[in-house]
């Protein structure tokens, strides 16, 4: 498993380019604003909650416990993901 330094570090640079790409819709399609600037927020708050969550991990002394733990944080992150990336998608560049 990869240490949680960089599992912290994959999840800030995905939300970054997230972010990016939402700002060269906006950059294409200036009326659009409303619903960029949600979809930042909700990157926001996905990648804050997915870093609290790495940062508090639960059942530390079990590995069977802390596998799962990861797994459902891995599981969590993708649908998070999946949902913005068909809001984006939904936004057309002009």
């Amino acid at each position: 498993m990869a240490s949680r330094k960089d599992l912290k570090k994959d999840i800030k640079f995905v939300s970054i380019e997230l972010i990016s790409e939402c700002y060269v819709r906006f950059i294409f399609n200036p009326s659009k604003e409303k619903e960029i600037n949600e979809l930042v927020n909700k990157i926001n708050k996905l990648n804050y909650e997915a870093i609290t969550r790495i940062s508090h991990t639960v059942g530390k002394r079990n590995r069977k416990i802390t596998k799962a733990y990861y797994k459902d944080l891995q599981n969590y992150f993708e649908k998070g993901l999946k949902e913005i990336l068909e809001e984006l998608n939904a936004i057309k560049i002009a």
